[in-house]
């Protein structure tokens, strides 16, 4: 025995690192030497040691890393775990207890967290607040106190289950992408002993289920359907918080996604000029764009800068006024209404399906055929589909402002008029709609 140590310590010395693959020498005794390549090239070879433990369960638990342990080192302290395991103690909890009192944990959550820190710089603020929550909402509370080479596929398959069960297939996947480059960033800096879990993530996320296809989030109304909605918000305007009140009936004179509606701030809104900044860092094309207001959003912003023009957001909180009220607000709200956001026909809508109200009333009623496409795209901040003609076609927050701005003042003054259909104080406003 004694004359085949310097043959296997010459193996190990001399083994040759692979990209990719995770080669395994047998050292006998249960004692393995694990050798890989981490994403910065670096050849890392880590002792492993599969033992039985007091039940008889078969288990396994890494030592240390060569040349800093040598195979007799290595050796001598697989004997004492052995015999630690013999008499019932645990070795995998005690390996983490000793980890957590390291002054660098290799928890799954503190790698996280360092990746995070590391990308944010490099994201706006709403991408990196949504990589943060996918992460804290699914992930950390399933697995995020564990070392990061302890983590399973069976760690990472039961969480994103929950996530796909609830029927967030997109959001599971992105989840997914983001293990991935968790994963890759440990590898990265050294922390990854067995790096073959990034191959099996990326197999992984090609065979989960596929998103389903995303639904319009507007069903076309008739002009009584829209009155109807209207109508109904106007009417039980009395009936939620203030900021709900204004944020919901603001909503379909500013064409606006419901977040950049909730998260308004007063510094962004310029009522003597009737403009509304908006900063790219709140966009969803991570470009500023201003949104000329019309009379009726100006008086909604009158209503309620009393009640919160000394706050940062002009929709606080009820609960925090240091922070804006959730878009859930609005859709709640909508709900109540008899409004269910669903793919179900009938009284479906959703709060974002005021864009589309705007989009296919813009472009297809014939009060409106005058208007150019490009106006109603750059009010709804989209991106130019023809990248040929962004190229040279230089748009800036104030383009086509003069346009626009009469464009939604007659889309406001038209919503009102239909808002009033059937109301006798209405019907001249409304005949004159009619008759264009």
């Amino acid at each position: 025995m004694a004359a085949k140590t310097p043959s296997l310590e010459l193996t190990i010395r001399n083994a040759k690192a692979v990209k990719g693959e995770v080669q395994v020498i047998r050292c006998g005794a249960g004692l393995e030497m694990w050798i890989s390549v981490n994403q910065g090239g670096t050849p890392m070879k880590k002792w492993v040691l599969r033992y039985s433990d007091a039940a008889g369960k078969r288990q396994k638990v890494r030592i240390g890393s060569y040349p800093e342990l040598t195979l007799a080192k290595a050796r001598a302290s697989a004997e004492d775990l052995k015999e630690k395991a013999k008499a019932g103690i645990n070795l995998a909890k005690e390996r983490a207890k000793k980890q957590s009192s390291q002054v660098y944990s290799r928890t799954f959550e503190s790698v996280a967290m360092a990746w995070l820190e590391r990308k944010t710089p490099e994201w706006d603020d709403a991408h990196a607040k949504r990589q943060k929550e996918r992460l804290s909402g699914n992930i950390i509370p399933a697995f995020g106190s564990v070392d990061i080479n302890d983590l399973t596929m069976m760690h990472i398959d039961k969480a994103l289950s929950v996530v796909i069960e609830r029927g967030a297939r997109e959001t599971a996947q992105r989840i997914c992408s983001i293990l991935i480059k968790i994963f890759e960033y440990a590898d990265l800096m050294g922390f990854l002993e067995n790096p073959i879990i990034i191959n099996r993530l990326t197999l992984y996320r090609r065979e989960m289920p596929k998103p389903i296809a995303k639904r319009h989030l507007y069903k076309e109304m008739s002009e009584n359907e829209i009155s109807r909605l209207l109508q109904a918000i106007e009417n039980s305007k009395g009936r939620w918080t203030l900021q709900t009140s204004v944020a919901l009936r603001l909503a379909p004179y500013v064409m606006l996604r419901p977040v950049e509606i909730c998260e308004a701030e007063w510094t962004e809104i310029n009522l003597n000029d009737a403009e509304w900044y908006i900063p790219a860092s709140r966009m969803k094309m991570s470009r500023d764009h201003i949104v000329p207001l019309p009379r009726q959003a100006v008086e909604l912003f009158l209503e309620i800068r009393p009640f919160s023009g000394a706050n940062k957001y002009v929709f606080p909180s009820p609960r925090n006024h240091n922070a804006p009220i959730s878009t859930a607000s609005l859709l709640q709200a909508i709900r109540r209404l008899g409004y269910a956001s669903t793919k179900e026909e009938g009284n479906s809508f959703c709060t974002h399906g005021f864009r589309g109200m705007a989009s296919t009333t813009l472009n297809q009623h014939p009060n409106f055929q005058y208007m150019k496409e490009d106006w109603i795209e750059f009010q709804l901040a989209h991106a130019q589909t023809d990248k040929t003609r962004a190229s040279y076609n230089i748009l800036t927050p104030r383009s086509y402002l003069a346009e626009r701005r009469k464009m939604v003042q007659e889309y406001a003054d038209y919503l009102d008029g239909l808002r009033n259909l059937n109301n006798p104080r209405f019907e001249r406003t409304t005949e004159k709609l009619r008759e264009g």
